[in-house]
Order: structure tokens, then C-alpha cells, then sequence
């Protein structure tokens, strides 16, 4: 289920001290120089991932740092990145 999901990803987030932190509609967290973003869809039964860089380093950096939080608590779930 996607709401739980969504609502233990939400719970369990904890990034370091230079990360804000958003929880309205899914997870954003925003860093100086890159954010990442998961969310329910709105049209289809799926979680939506959005990730945006300065620079290649901080788009793979953003990305290394959902997909850690997410395999924790679903260690099987595939992800596209």
C-alpha cells in the first residue's frame, strides 16, 4: 500500500543537518545544491521519484540517499535509478 508506504518513508527520514525537509504530498528534501522527491501518483497506483542536481556528483549523491532510506525499509522494491 502506497500511503503506508509513503507514511513510514515519512516517519523514518532523517538527513543530515544541511537537508529541509518537506512532508506535505510525499517526501521532499532539499539540499543547497540538489533535491529529491517521492510521492503517490495522482492518476496511477505507483510512487513517483523526481531528483534534480547542480552538477552530476550531487544528482548521484540526492539519488544514493533515497535509494538507501527506501531499500531499508523495502530491501526487494526495484527502483528505475
Amino acid at each position: 500500500d502506497h500511503a503506508r508506504f509513503m507514511a513510514r518513508l515519512c516517519e523514518a527520514a532523517v538527513f543530515d543537518d544541511g537537508a529541509q525537509i518537506t512532508t506535505v504530498d510525499g517526501l521532499r528534501v532539499d539540499w543547497p545544491d540538489a533535491w529529491g522527491l517521492i510521492r503517490p501518483s495522482n492518476t496511477t497506483p505507483c510512487l513517483v521519484l523526481r531528483f534534480e542536481g547542480d552538477n552530476p556528483a550531487a544528482l548521484e549523491r540526492v539519488q544514493t540517499e533515497f535509494r538507501h532510506r527506501i531499500h531499508a525499509l523495502d530491501p526487494d522494491l526495484q527502483l528505475p535509478f
